[in-house]
């Protein structure tokens, strides 16, 4: 009798004590904030304050600069953004990954919560589909991409727009390119595409799987109409300039 008595103490505070971790108080990680610099001259690339800072194409055009010049200008605008935007899918990983294993969320977690499962285009509290989608594309793989859709930054859509992968907005039966307010912003909904849409599932499974960003590659066949070819195309950018180097930064 006593034993079956020490067996239910022990089994009620056990219970007691998960159900406890499971609804501990979590803080929301603060949003991450940064700078948005106008890029008019190559004198506004020099502003480089200490915070966390992204660029605006306003007026600078790559194409006076030599080739030389201009990629290393494309490449400091560049690096930035992506650095802002895996700063803020770590957050909401982290939001994600805490909340997830709560039973219950306070008004200010479930804002967070709808905000990011609206993001991902994932139904409400599917958690398992939406680990799926969060990822982190290699930053190397954003470079080749982005030089081989705006030519190294020269392209009219990313000039004005600063559209570098040529992302369209339907508006009824006509398409337009998207404009963005960054360069930052670009690169967000870029990645959130590649996140989100259905036909590149099997890329998202080779990045969580820790595949090289070649091997990640090869989930863009349905990116462009020239499939394999294009694979290729991104492959031989990212070799040919050694943007892996960017990866581990």
């Amino acid at each position: 009798m006593i034993k079956k008595l020490i067996i239910c103490v022990l089994t009620f505070f056990l219970y007691s004590s998960f159900t406890f971790s499971s609804n501990v108080d979590f803080h929301i990680p603060h949003e991450i904030n940064y700078k948005t610099i106008e890029v008019k001259t190559l004198k506004d690339l020099e502003k480089k304050p200490t915070e966390n800072h992204v660029y605006s194409l306003d007026g600078l055009d790559l194409k006076k600069l030599s080739v030389r010049s201009r990629k290393e200008v494309f490449i400091s605008m560049l690096l930035p953004s992506i650095e802002v935007v895996n700063k803020e899918i770590d957050r909401d990983i982290a939001i994600v990954n805490a909340l997830s294993k709560k039973n219950a969320h306070t008004s200010s977690e479930k804002k967070e919560l709808d905000r990011i499962f609206k993001a991902y285009k994932v139904s409400a509290y599917n958690w398992s589909e939406l680990k799926k989608r969060m990822i982190k594309y290699p930053t190397s793989l954003i470079l080749s991409q982005a030089a081989i859709e705006s030519g190294w930054g020269t392209s009219k859509v990313f000039r004005e727009k600063n559209n570098l992968f040529g992302m369209n907005a339907y508006k009824h039966t006509n398409s337009t390119y998207k404009e963005y307010d960054s360069i930052k912003d670009s690169v967000k909904d870029f990645v959130l595409t590649l996140s989100r849409v259905s036909v590149y599932k099997s890329l998202r499974t080779k990045v969580r799987a820790g595949e090289t960003p070649e091997d990640i590659a090869h989930g863009l066949t349905s990116y462009s109409e020239l499939k394999g070819a294009y694979i290729k195309k991104v492959q031989t950018m990212l070799k040919h300039n050694n943007f892996k180097k960017y990866d581990d930064v």
